[in-house]
């Protein structure tokens, strides 16, 4: 791999995820707007809050198998394919479930690319140096 190629996958790996961090975080920042817009009880929100958690813990065990038995490039781009249509659906999102399930979805890159981002990263990062 070349300085080039190495330093494109490195700058795409970590746009990915500071992306998923942000996305991640975002509907703690908004707590308020998202009760008040789509009339959620601060249960509803709170379990909306912690689906990621719930859905990683069961998860990342799976995809850190997979994670065993395939290549790296299809797994994180895989989680990454589920986790943008989970950031459109939780966006797009009318009533609780319409937002708890894709937010418990968004949690599939974490368990997908978990590991192997970071793995991947730092290949990258000693081809580069």
């Amino acid at each position: 791999m070349s300085r080039r190629d190495a330093n494109a996958a490195l700058a795409i790996l970590t746009a990915i995820n500071f992306l998923n961090y942000i996305d991640r975080y975002v509907p703690a920042a908004v707590f308020e707007p998202i009760k008040r817009d789509l009339h959620f009880t601060d249960a509803q929100l709170g379990w909306t809050l912690s689906a990621f958690m719930l859905t990683y813990s069961v998860t990342a065990p799976l995809f850190g198998r997979l994670g065993d038995l395939m290549t790296r490039k299809y797994l994180i781009s895989a989680g990454v394919a589920l986790w943008s249509f989970a950031t459109a659906g939780a966006g797009l999102a009318r009533s609780f479930w319409q937002m708890f399930l894709p937010r418990s979805r968004i949690s599939t890159r974490g368990s997908a690319a978990g590991g192997r981002w970071r793995s991947s990263m730092q290949r990258y990062r000693w081809e580069v140096h």
